[in-house]
């Protein structure tokens, strides 16, 4: 299959045997938003591999901040639905609570900026994210967490994009895999200035 080879060729994950050598502090599973009424497939893909992860990591502790551009009050329903998520699988998880964010570098400064409130400085962070996702994440990571080592662990690029996904881009794998490619190229121009562009949702 010819997407799955451009995958294979674009993604930047680290080996699942190296993640378990690595003492990680903190482990992040990438929002890719929620519906009204559930997560996206992503998301919870995201949620339940970063879940895993944490019971090879017990000390680490799950860090996320929640798409507030879908629909008003996203945010607030993507939080709860990952909690309760969470709850059902029965984990005692630590959690660090970001502030909401638009995309995905609004999502790590946030998540840095919840750090500072605190006074914590991660060494190390596993990042959870789709396999077309994959190369941007660990670019933007690097740049907003510059003196942290920055794994990725991927769900699969299957999950990336779902017929009824809130955003258009993500209906459709081949236009979510050039919208990651077209991403890169902006952040190679741009920088963390991204951060002021948003998603377009239906």
């Amino acid at each position: 299959m010819v997407l799955q080879k451009l995958v294979d060729w674009w993604k930047l994950a680290d080996l699942p045997e190296t993640i378990s050598r690595r003492l990680v502090d903190l482990i992040v599973p990438i929002s890719y938003t929620t519906k009204r009424d559930q997560l996206t497939e992503a998301t919870k893909g995201n949620l339940a591999v970063a879940s895993r992860w944490l019971k090879k990591h017990p000390s680490a502790r799950l860090a996320f901040s929640n798409c507030a551009y879908t629909f008003p009050g996203a945010a607030a329903v993507e939080r709860k639905l990952k909690l309760d998520y969470l709850k059902r699988l029965g984990n005692k998880v630590k959690f660090l609570l970001a502030g909401d964010s638009n995309n995905s570098v609004e999502e790590a400064l946030q998540i840095r900026s919840a750090c500072g409130k605190e006074g914590s400085s991660p060494r190390r962070i596993l990042i959870v994210t789709g396999e077309m996702h994959s190369r941007s994440a660990r670019l933007i990571w690097g740049w907003v967490f510059p003196k942290a080592e920055i794994l990725v662990s991927c769900t699969s690029y299957r999950c990336e994009a779902q017929p009824d996904h809130p955003v258009r881009v993500q209906r459709s794998y081949w236009k979510w895999f050039a919208a990651n490619i077209a991403r890169q190229v902006l952040l190679r121009v741009l920088g963390l200035k991204l951060a002021r562009f948003h998603h377009r949702t239906s």
